[in-house]
C-alpha cells in the first residue's frame, strides 16, 4: 500500500511485523557488478518522451538478481479492437526499485566490514 503526505512524499508500507524473513542477501557486491547501467532514450511508440535518461534495463535486472526486482511479465490474451480477435500481449518489463536498493545498501555494508577489516590489520 501507498501512502503520500500533504508534501507529495512517498511511503510504503515494510513493517517488520507482518513480515516473514526468509534469509538475508548474500554476494551482494557481484549482484552490483553484474547490474548494467547506462543511458537511454525511450523509443517513440514507448510514449515516454525523447529526453536521455539513466538508469536499469529490467531484462539484466531480472537476471542478476531475480523476479523479486523485476518479474517477468506474464502474457495474457487481449481483445483487439472493440469486437476484434484475441490476441496474445506481453506487457513491458518492469524494476521494483526497493529490492535494488536492498542490494546496495547491503553491498556498501559489505565493503565497509572489508574496509574495516584492511583498516585493523
Amino acid at each position: 500500500t501507498l501512502t503520500t503526505n500533504a508534501a507529495g512524499v512517498i511511503s510504503a508500507i515494510s513493517d517488520e511485523t507482518l513480515k516473514v524473513k526468509r534469509g538475508p542477501l548474500t554476494q551482494p557486491i557481484s549482484k552490483i557488478m553484474a547490474l548494467e547501467t547506462g543511458y537511454f532514450t525511450w523509443k517513440p511508440e514507448a510514449g515516454l518522451g525523447p529526453d536521455r535518461q539513466l538508469g536499469l534495463y529490467a531484462q539484466n535486472v531480472n537476471q542478476v538478481l531475480g523476479d523479486e526486482a523485476a518479474p517477468t511479465p506474464q502474457s495474457r490474451m487481449i481483445r483487439q479492437g472493440k469486437d476484434g480477435p484475441l490476441v496474445a500481449y506481453t506487457p513491458p518489463w518492469g524494476i521494483y526499485d526497493r529490492a535494488i536498493l536492498a542490494v546496495v545498501i547491503e553491498g556498501m555494508k559489505n565493503h565497509e566490514q572489508r574496509l574495516l577489516a584492511f583498516e585493523l590489520k
